[in-house]
């Protein structure tokens, strides 16, 4: 039953990581055309089904390196770590 759960919550959130491959084609294409408007990702969502799916998971190996990468082919996680990066590096900045 906990398998069942497991994968679905991974096939959400493959879901989930394919709509935000989908908003940041769709916000290139708009820059390209020269229009003002941004499509957002959805941050977070995608990496809180696949924690709760490694938590409840059986444990195998392959179970994890395949969470793993589904996390890892998200863009809203890098777009994440790029706001991270950015903040500190200008609280550094601000700082010195």
């Amino acid at each position: 039953m906990l398998a069942v759960v497991c994968y679905t919550l991974m096939a959400l959130a493959v879901a989930v990581s394919l709509l935000n491959w989908a908003a940041v084609l769709a916000s290139l294409r708009l820059r390209r055309q020269g229009g003002g408007r941004h499509i957002s990702t959805v941050a977070l969502v995608n990496q809180i089904l696949l924690l709760i799916a490694a938590l409840i998971s059986e444990g195998s190996i392959v179970s994890y390196w395949l969470l793993a990468a589904l996390a890892l082919t998200d863009p809203a996680l890098y777009g994440l770590l790029r706001f991270f990066f950015f903040a500190l590096r200008n609280k550094l900045r601000g700082s010195a």
